[in-house]
């Protein structure tokens, strides 16, 4: 039975190693942050077209800022040059979540937006130096715009030495 533990274990272990990027970048490196809606599929329910506007907006400056802080150059799509890492987010849902819990006198049900979406970071050369899919959901658009910029300027980080 202790055996079996260790193996588990270390399988545990193992497992959390393939998550580290598998290109380093230079923190000298900039990056140039756009976010994309190519096909995107949402909900008129929480968002309307022109709002969807709004909300990658919102990721790409808080994605800049998150980066920035961070300490890795970021700048937005429209200051690309040539040299650039290029970190795309592509939102490819923006749907609703219907969450439940015990009121005192009836359940409580609450709606809230949960956006999918994809990130990729291409170093200047083309090479893949990470790529992910993720999905995040709060009771707040603003909220969960900066959740989102939150946990791709981690994983981005970890990508720059």
């Amino acid at each position: 039975m202790k055996n079996l533990l260790i193996v588990i274990s270390f399988a545990v272990l193992v497992g959390c190693v393939t998550e580290a990027p598998t290109l380093q970048l230079s923190r000298a490196t900039r990056v140039c942050v756009s976010v994309a809606t190519d096909d995107l599929l949402y909900s008129t329910a929480v968002v309307s077209e022109t709002a969807v506007q709004g909300v990658t907006r919102r990721i790409e400056k808080y994605l800049v800022n998150n980066l920035n802080d961070r300490g890795v150059q970021a700048g937005p799509s429209d200051t690309f040059k040539n040299g650039d890492a290029k970190l795309s987010v592509k939102v490819n849902t923006i749907e609703t979540v219907t969450t439940t819990s015990i009121g005192a006198f009836s359940p409580i049900v609450k709606q809230q937006p949960k956006i999918k979406y994809t990130a990729t970071l291409l170093a200047a050369d083309g090479t893949t130096a990470l790529n992910f899919d993720g999905e995040q959901d709060d009771e707040s658009l603003d909220t969960l715009t900066k959740k989102i910029a939150e946990k791709v300027g981690d994983r981005v980080a970890r990508c720059f030495r």
